[in-house]
């Protein structure tokens, strides 16, 4: 579960982090600076004006920096974005799951927990490096241990509500 955490801590350090410095560099992010400094005159809490970030923060890939990418480079940067993304989408999901199933099956549950951990890799690897479509070779596999897990979850629960009736 630990590695399966750090990667959400790691994948923008490989995915999205070197692209976006690559794309909102800082001659690009000065087409902005007129625009920021005319919207964002004063913070609430100081009188200094509210400095223009870099590296195109908070922009996630339908911010207002995006809208000024080429195509390539919006599709790049999403691809990376969304890499990230659904890792964390997934995150409470399969950690759920690998907890209630590694209270019955401990040694599956570690299996499935690495294995998962590398079909991670595949994905990311996958769908930023070649294309979107690319994910499907770890996507279903993905699936599959969802639902393995899932089963031995139930397993978890339906032996505890048993003990619970037994008392």
């Amino acid at each position: 579960m630990t590695l399966i955490g750090l990667q959400c801590f790691f994948i923008p350090a490989f995915a999205s982090g070197p692209v976006r410095k690559r794309i909102f560099t800082e001659n690009f992010m000065n087409y902005f600076v007129d625009l920021h400094k005319e919207e964002l005159k004063h913070s609430q809490t100081q009188d200094e004006p509210i400095k223009s970030t870099s590296k195109g923060y908070p922009d996630h890939g339908s911010g207002v920096h995006s809208m000024k990418l080429s195509y390539r480079d919006w599709f790049d940067f999403n691809n990376a974005v969304r890499v990230h993304m659904n890792l964390i989408e997934q995150l409470p999901l399969i950690m759920v799951l690998l907890v209630l199933a590694g209270l019955k099956s401990p040694f599956v549950t570690l299996i499935c927990a690495i294995v998962y951990f590398l079909l991670r890799i595949v994905f990311a690897v996958g769908y930023f490096k070649f294309a979107p479509s690319y994910r499907i070779y770890a996507t279903l596999p993905m699936l599959l241990l969802k639902i393995l897990l899932l089963v031995y979850s139930f397993q978890t629960v339906h032996a505890v509500c048993q003990y619970g009736s037994q008392k």
